[in-house]
């Protein structure tokens, strides 16, 4: 299955755009640009739990390459996205944060949530992560 474009949106605020992208029928990916903060994050979780839908066991990876400010309401965010896809029996998984990002969800404790791969699964070695 080729790659299908599911969603492009732009957040109220105009700080955010998300596109979300069906790599097949299990796996969603959904990219972040801009900025997740407190003007977007609400929006943001509505976006990508309406995208995950009623289907059970589906994994979503949140790319986060394009995302180069958030703050502690797009780090809940984050976090709601990934509850919500354990409470549908799914998995969610952040990969590619830039440097910034990294370093937040480092020190936030929240690193083990950021895949080892890109939202493009490939395998991508530590040094690429954070630099």
């Amino acid at each position: 299955m080729r790659p299908l474009i599911l969603s492009t949106a732009s957040s109220p605020s105009g700080v955010a755009r998300l596109s979300v992208v069906a790599v097949n029928t299990d796996v969603l990916r959904v990219s972040v640009h801009g900025e997740l903060d407190l003007s977007n994050a609400t929006w943001f979780v509505a976006v990508v739990a309406d995208m995950m839908g009623p289907l059970p066991g589906r994994r979503v990876r949140i790319d986060l390459a394009g995302l180069r400010f958030m703050d502690a309401a797009g780090i809940r965010a984050l976090l709601l996205c990934v509850q919500h896809a354990t409470r549908l029996h799914g998995q969610a998984v952040l990969c590619d944060p830039q440097p910034i990002v990294h370093r937040l969800l480092e020190i936030t404790g929240l690193l083990h949530l950021v895949s080892p791969f890109d939202a493009d699964d490939r395998q991508v070695s530590a040094s690429e992560r954070i630099g």
